[in-house]
């Protein structure tokens, strides 16, 4: 049994002892963490309404993530015209005759009922709340909007690079509950919609992205954590 593997039986089990005798073996990559990070969290800001402050700081770190594009899709993440994207995304993840066009809060994938506040957001909400994640008072949005989960996650891989001498089991276990239970729908359901139903190539390819990069995040942080292994 792979020492991943050990570990997600851990989780299932909510078994500390058994996923600290999994990451004592652990060899992370502390850089790669930082830039897996760095990735969730740029992800984050590209499914942030577009005012000024977010415009101006896609437009400042796109060109560093290019080559982060460019590993899951051959169209590069251009921005056009502010209002333009304000416009797209208000209809894709807002409102829009008939319904929002693809619904940024997990919890509505998760249901039948589609409905918010399921238990998968009442558990979110204590991932964070443990963790210590607080979202600041300028953000509106509820916590599984795919923005804000992003975000979490950037923090979390953040916590466990910074960590001198271990990974800790508490920020582990919720990044990989949230790949387990989260990024499933964000990469499915959600991202077709996205690039079905995005006017914008911003948009259409930010739907390529998540879907390819979320897939393979959890590979990813197995890579980091467990190097060598």
């Amino acid at each position: 049994m792979s020492l991943m593997t050990g570990l997600k039986s851990a989780l299932a089990e909510n078994n500390y002892e058994s996923a600290k005798n999994a990451l004592a073996d652990a060899t992370p990559d502390r850089d790669g963490l930082v830039s897996l990070s760095a990735a969730f969290m740029f992800l984050s800001l590209v499914y942030r309404y577009p005012d000024k402050p977010v415009y101006d700081t896609l437009e400042k770190y796109i060109p560093e993530f290019q080559s982060f594009v460019d590993e899951y899709t051959a169209e590069p993440l251009l921005l056009t015209e502010r209002r333009e994207m304000e416009y797209d995304y208000v209809r894709l993840f807002i409102n829009a005759p008939g319904g929002m066009k693809a619904n940024p809060y997990a919890s509505c994938w998760m249901s039948d009922e589609k409905l918010l506040w399921g238990e998968q957001m009442i558990r979110l909400k204590e991932l964070m709340a443990s963790e210590g994640f607080e979202m600041s008072s300028s953000v509106t949005e509820l916590e599984d909007h795919i923005g804000v989960v992003l975000e979490f996650c950037s923090v979390l891989t953040e916590k466990l690079a910074s960590d001198s001498q271990s990974c800790g089991v508490g920020s582990v276990f919720a990044l990989l509950e949230i790949m387990r239970d989260f990024f499933p729908v964000f990469a499915g359901s959600f991202a077709s919609k996205v690039i079905e139903n995005a006017e914008l190539g911003f948009y259409k390819t930010s739907g390529i992205l998540v879907q390819g990069f979320l897939a393979d995040a959890e590979h990813i942080f197995e890579e980091l954590i467990f190097e060598g292994q």
